[in-house]
């Protein structure tokens, strides 16, 4: 987003919008921040991991998974405030029903790979790639057995529009903030 700090832009109240995320899903999960620079994020009262591979969001993926105690974790891009605790938790039981490597959303040829689940093996894929100077975020799906749901099923699930909404750009952060945010609220907080 250039000159924008993305999670640390104000979004809602005195929250930012990774501050807004973290108070949406902190009740229901044990969160982390994975980061390059632990120090920025040392405002957000949950722990933060120091990314282990210098691999862009593929690292924080490993990162995530090396550092877990958990079978099924699942992963959210800082720029995507608005999935709810309700979708994660569908997401998780639908995962382990699934039994597969891992959960994604996917319209047509394109993925989320930043709003699903992965099974801690998961890692080892993920260091393979990244040993091979493969630094797409989807490099390691070729050696996983991965299961997807469409977005429009998981909309269904949400009943929330906006689910996938990422912001990229200023005008995203804007329409977010002052058309999305107010929806969202009226949803999930009345």
């Amino acid at each position: 987003m250039g000159e924008y700090d993305k999670p640390h832009l104000e979004f809602y109240q005195d929250k930012t919008i990774l501050g807004f995320i973290i108070e949406n899903l902190k009740e229901d999960f044990d969160l982390k921040i994975i980061a390059k620079d632990k120090e920025e994020f040392k405002y957000y009262d949950i722990e933060v991991l120091t990314d282990l591979k210098d691999a862009g969001p593929l690292g924080g993926i490993y990162t995530g998974l090396k550092n877990t105690s958990s079978q099924y974790n699942f992963f959210l891009g800082c720029d995507m405030p608005f999935v709810s605790s309700k979708l994660i938790t569908w997401m998780f039981a639908e995962a382990k029903d699934r039994g597969k490597d891992g959960l994604v959303p996917k319209d047509g040829d394109f993925f989320e790979p930043l709003i699903s689940i992965y099974k801690k093996s998961c890692y080892k894929p993920i260091e393979k790639v990244i040993s091979e100077n493969r630094w797409s975020i989807i490099s390691f799906y070729e050696y996983i057995d991965l299961d997807f749901i469409s977005k429009d099923r998981l909309k269904e699930v949400d009943s929330f529009e906006y689910l996938f909404f990422n912001i990229n750009t200023y005008d995203d952060y804007i329409k977010a903030k002052d058309e999305i945010l107010p929806e969202y609220l009226n949803k999930w907080r009345n």
